[in-house]
């Protein structure tokens, strides 16, 4: 008797974490947020010192910013200098150029 119990425990134990894990699943895909990519190849850019010389409290504010349309220069990473400055200059000249020409 007692492991009928025990069986019927686990079973339920798993049914219900089925369940939650699909829920999650198709919740996940609704408010899924699609996000810039040049975002992250920007980061990836930055020397992450999070100093906050830029004016922002770290790196990925920073490349939030500057791929959000905000007027934020590209040149305010003083750790990074003008090498990192110009990476940045072409990953957001090459994305404009490919926005203007599907328009």
């Amino acid at each position: 008797m007692s492991s009928d119990i025990l069986w019927q425990g686990t079973l339920y134990l798993m049914l219900i974490a089925t369940v939650l894990g699909i829920c999650i699943s198709i919740i996940s895909q609704i408010f899924y947020v699609k996000e810039d990519p040049r975002t992250e190849a920007i980061y990836n850019i930055l020397p992450h010192f999070n100093c906050g010389a830029c004016g922002y409290p770290g790196c990925m504010p920073y490349a939030e910013a500057l791929t959000s349309g905000e007027d934020v220069p590209y040149t305010k990473c003083r750790p990074g200098k003008e090498a990192v400055a110009q990476k940045i200059l072409a990953i957001l000249q090459s994305e404009s150029d490919n926005k203007e020409i599907s328009s």
